[in-house]
């Protein structure tokens, strides 16, 4: 499951790179709360209805 899980976390490193510059910090926290939320309850779903399995 961490190897399907490693090119999102890549990716959102690699981003975070690069928006960190151009997005303040203050209006974007609630954003990127939101969707780490989101993305969490995503795979909490998809783990309790066997979605990652395969």
């Amino acid at each position: 499951m961490i190897l399907k899980m490693m090119p999102g976390v890549l990716l959102g490193f690699w981003l975070s790179r690069r928006l960190e510059k151009v997005v303040q910090k203050d209006s974007a926290r609630p954003a990127i709360l939101r969707i780490s939320a989101l993305s969490a309850l995503v795979v909490l779903w998809q783990g309790v209805t066997g979605g990652l399995n395969g």
